[in-house]
């Protein structure tokens, strides 16, 4: 069994589910689809086939007897457009025989940041999908990929599920923003320290939001080397203004 999953930007998560069939005797193959979910297309060895749906979103597609066949089912689900932050859940189809040797090759725009996956599949690093492909499903222009694998459902378990927590990617401003923040927490600790104030409780404050800062800009992009010289020469120049805070002063 192999899913495909794409998110987009607008808040729809289109899938494609295949599936290859050993086929005896049975007339149907059945799909519980996930609750809401809109068929785009189904096919059974590459040809469009008619399938019926059910009020509880189950779908019915005919199979060729006494045969290998491959199933294909393309659905949308609809949610809302992707904010700064966001959970998308993609749940898989249940069929109504065991599943083996599951894949599911899940992409995201490049312009949110992935969080985490929250899943009972299996991530594979650095893993190629093995799906057997199709025609191009909606996406946006740039997607990252991560590939899941499950080994053995059955049909009377819970349908699978991936959750992606995703965050929208800041700009190059909030860049220079958290730079900026940065630099003037340290100047106000200079400026306290230059007028021989002691390392009070809100200094102290001050000094933990400008390395808060730091922290948060070198996770988000990095430290620039014109970035770090300001910040180093800031240091140093808050070393110095400390310095002569202590020195005792003598009257002439």
């Amino acid at each position: 069994m192999w899913l495909e999953s794409n998110v987009l930007e607008n808040g729809h998560r289109v899938t494609r589910a295949t599936y290859e069939v050993a086929n005896e005797d049975r007339q149907f193959l059945k799909l519980k689809l996930p609750e809401g979910a809109q068929v785009l297309s189904v096919q059974s060895d590459g040809r469009k086939v008619k399938a019926v749906q059910d009020q509880t979103g189950t779908v019915a597609i005919p199979l060729p007897k006494s045969r290998t066949v491959q199933v294909e089912v393309t659905y949308d689900l609809t949610g809302s457009d992707l904010g700064l932050y966001q959970g998308v859940e993609l749940t898989a189809p249940v069929a109504d025989l065991r599943s083996n040797d599951i894949q599911w090759l899940v992409r995201v725009p490049v312009s949110l940041t992935i969080l985490n996956f929250a899943t009972d599949l299996k991530a594979l690093e650095d893993a190629s999908f093995g799906g057997p492909g199709g025609d191009p499903l909606p996406a946006e222009s740039q997607m990252v990929a991560r590939v899941f694998s499950y080994s053995v459902q059955d049909a009377d378990q819970p349908a699978l599920t991936v959750t992606a927590r995703l965050a929208r990617a800041p700009g190059q401003s909030m860049n220079l923003v958290l730079l900026a923040l940065s630099i003037l927490a340290l100047l106000g600790v200079t400026r306290r320290r230059a007028q021989g104030r002691p390392m009070s409780g809100g200094v102290w404050g001050l000094l933990l939001v400008a390395v808060a800062l730091l922290l948060a800009k070198a996770a988000l992009f990095g430290i620039e080397p014109w970035a770090f010289i300001v910040v180093v020469v800031l240091i140093v120049v808050v070393g110095i203004a400390s310095r002569r805070a202590a020195a005792p002063r003598t009257e002439g």
